[in-house]
């Protein structure tokens, strides 16, 4: 990838709570007068770009409100063919490299411009400083701070932001050598390393920080003296590997990575966040603060500092959100805003598509960035941030995602169950929990009498063949998150045989959808399997 000569003068002598974390002061009229401005910056760039033309938008857009009415709704697909080629020329900026990502095993690519990554890098440091303040205003963070890194290689984008932290002097494992190890090498290497310098801050997905919590533990009690305790003759290593032994023999447990460090903060992201917070904080000794994020528009919204929900920022994109109940109405047409809603447009409780327009010069129009949020309230007045607080609870777009690794589609899971060879009959997949990890649920109808241990075993080699991500998932977590939920022959035509109404809305009533049926539908499906009769055919 190209080096980046990131600018730091934007970070000035100290890091400054007003600069990064100010936002959460707005109030939303100045939230929407930042958005529109930053908006009509970008669609004076687009004037100019032949990005336009692509989406059949012949009329110059000067406004938000043309922006809704006169541009469609977009998708990945609608890039697919310019930016897989890398096309510079019909972008409204040249980027400065191009972040990567992968969604069913299939890479996406996303230009990121020289502004925007300036403005991804604020977004991170706000963040930072965010994870480890006690309160309003507390910075207590620094530029030489030592960081453990867990994260993907660059140039995803969390690999981009390990790169940028380093170039702004905060310590951590070298980025160069950290693309080059790969994420479970660096991972344990970045361990190793803290182990001898210390360790102030992590950044790592929530799932691979409870992961690397229990490989410390279960090094910790290793009898053949695992990898991570060796050389402790080191005086580095010896005093704090000492102390932290002592404290979990005193405590009767193994040792934990709070036994190690005294971090002040621990940057965490993923839908499975919320499930395991607590046993989060309880390894590594603070409270996990989190945010989200699209490789596509960056770093989108922030917790405060009290680690609760979450604010939009409004210097990352100009933000729609599409209610869920639309979300599979959008037509994509142009002239038609689709239902969208803006932020003073959001109501309590419910949940909501995010949709955004890119800034800084970036080429996505109203992008479908799939990440379901929901209002949990409108302001946070206790602690005096008047914007709506919201919580990421999953994917609109039939996307599985398993532990912020890998997100499966429905033609993957096919690909998977005909090469497998199994028979079966309909099927329907989702995630769920395991205790505290994220699991691929698969309900399917199976003949009497099948193997289901065979079954999951090839099913789960046909994913791992297919996707390179899900087979990370095993390989760096050490689970197989696949699991069968066997179904009756018959079960889904029970299930649309008892949907309520008649005709056509009885048809749509009674479809399950293949990928992110609701819990209840896959409660019922088991529940009708224990009256269906084997009575059916099946489909290879």
């Amino acid at each position: 990838m190209t080096e980046l000569d990131l600018p730091t003068d934007y970070v000035g002598d100290h890091l400054d709570w007003q600069r990064y974390c100010g936002f959460l002061d707005l109030s939303m009229d100045e939230f929407k007068t930042v958005q529109e401005a930053l908006l009509r910056e970008q669609l004076d760039l687009l004037r100019s770009s032949p990005l336009w033309r692509s989406f059949h938008v012949d009329t110059q857009i000067g406004s938000s409100a043309e922006l809704r009415s006169l541009c469609p709704i977009t998708t990945y697909r609608d890039y697919e063919q310019i930016l897989g080629d890398k096309d510079e020329s019909i972008l409204p900026e040249a980027p400065v490299f191009w972040a990567y990502t992968t969604s069913s095993g299939r890479s996406r690519e996303a230009p990121i411009t020289r502004r925007a990554y300036i403005a991804l890098m604020r977004n991170t440091l706000a963040a930072l400083i965010l994870a480890s303040a006690g309160r309003k205003g507390d910075v207590n963070i620094s530029t030489s701070d030592r960081i453990l890194y867990a994260v993907a290689p660059a140039p995803f984008l969390t690999g981009l932001l390990a790169r940028g932290l380093e170039g702004l002097g905060f310590r951590g494992l070298s980025p160069k050598l950290h693309d080059e190890l790969g994420f479970h090498a660096a991972a344990e290497m970045g361990v190793r390393r803290a182990l001898h310098v210390g360790c102030d801050l992590m950044v790592a997905p929530a799932a691979v920080a409870l992961t690397v919590a229990q490989r410390i533990s279960a090094m910790s009690i290793d009898s053949g003296g695992g990898s991570i305790w060796r050389r402790l003759a080191d005086p580095r290593l010896l005093f704090r590997v000492a102390k932290a032994r002592v404290i979990s023999r005193l405590e009767e447990r193994p040792v934990l990575p709070r036994d190690l460090w005294n971090l002040k903060g621990l940057v965490g992201w993923g839908i499975d966040m919320p499930l395991l917070r607590e046993r989060i904080r309880g390894d590594w000794g603070v409270e996990p603060y989190e945010f989200m994020a699209c490789t596509e528009a960056g770093i989108l919204a922030l917790q405060g500092w009290t680690k609760r929900a979450m604010s939009f920022v409004p210097t990352s994109a100009y933000f729609e959100f599409l209610p869920e109940r639309e979300v599979g109405r959008v037509s994509g047409e142009q002239g038609v805003e689709n239902g969208t809603v803006l932020l003073d447009g959001l109501r309590v409780g419910e949940r909501y598509e995010v949709i955004v327009t890119s800034f800084y010069g970036m080429p996505f129009l109203r992008y479908r960035t799939g990440l379901l949020v929901r209002v949990v309230a409108l302001a946070d007045e206790r602690e005096g941030i008047h914007l709506p607080q919201v919580e990421l609870v999953g994917r609109s777009d039939g996307l599985i995602d398993l532990a912020g690794f890998t997100r499966l589609d429905e033609r993957t899971i096919w690909d998977a169950l005909i090469a497998a060879g199994v028979e079966h009959g309909n099927w329907t997949a989702r995630r769920e929990n395991r205790g505290e990890q994220s699991i691929l649920a698969l309900y399917i109808e199976i003949p009497d009498g099948a193997n289901l241990e065979q079954m999951k075993g090839l099913i789960h080699q046909g994913l791992k063949e297919r996707d390179t991500d899900y087979r990370d998932v095993e390989e760096l977590l050490g689970i197989n998150p696949l699991e069968i939920r066997p179904l009756v022959p018959g079960t889904f035509e029970a299930y649309g045989q008892a949907a309520k109404g008649t005709g056509i809305e009885r048809d749509i009533a009674g479809r399950v959808s293949k990928t992110n049926a609701p819990q209840e539908v896959a409660d019922r499906l088991v529940e009708l399997s224990r009256f269906v009769t084997r009575e059916h055919h099946f489909l290879r």
